[in-house]
């Protein structure tokens, strides 16, 4: 149960820093923040009852947009270190 409270709690304070964040139009740095709200959900659906395999997909496809996503940027702003970064 302690353990619980503190995923949750560490959970809302990330949300909160990309809340932060996103308000300041620093958009870059917030599409990785939503990571802890992409695993979670996927431990809520796989605690749930729905297939490990599901939530695996899901993560992958987000960390192959994420990284689609920044290489984009790096190529539009002409900056080579951003775009090996994805």
């Amino acid at each position: 149960m302690p353990a619980d409270v503190l995923a949750i709690g560490l959970l809302a304070v990330t949300l909160g820093f990309l809340v932060r964040r996103s308000r300041r139009q620093h958009t870059g740095p917030a599409r990785c923040g939503v990571a802890p709200g992409v695993a979670a959900l996927a431990y809520v659906a796989v605690a749930s009852g729905a297939s490990a395999d599901v939530a695996m997909l899901v993560f992958n496809v987000y960390v192959l947009l994420l990284g689609v996503g920044t290489i984009r940027s790096g190529i539009r702003h002409g900056r080579l270190g951003i775009m090996n970064g994805g």
